[in-house]
């Protein structure tokens, strides 16, 4: 999906949000569950606008893959109770 900036209104720029979903049964065979893996979303700003264009380059030099996961702004918890499902607690391994 595709938003205006809010970084700097006046450059007009277009920040691009990717989040990939993969919707499976539980567990093979027959089911009457389905789990529900979201990707961790990926932003990126350009300069989409008329005219003369801005070059934006991304940061490359950090390497994200290990790091925490980034807050997410209560968007999953927001999916979880929208969709009335669970979430899986990875440290204790149990759904909560």
């Amino acid at each position: 999906m595709k938003r205006p900036s809010h970084i700097y209104p006046q450059l007009a720029l277009t920040e691009t949000i990717e989040i990939d979903a993969l919707v499976s049964a539980d567990k093979p065979g027959a089911s009457d569950r389905l789990m529900l893996w979201v990707s961790s979303p990926s932003i990126s700003t350009a300069d989409e606008g008329s005219g003369p264009k801005l070059n934006l380059s991304e940061d490359s030099a950090a390497d994200d893959e290990g790091a925490e996961p980034k807050d997410d702004n209560g968007a999953v918890a927001a999916l979880v109770k929208e969709l009335k499902g669970q979430r899986w607690d990875a440290d204790k391994s149990v759904w909560k």
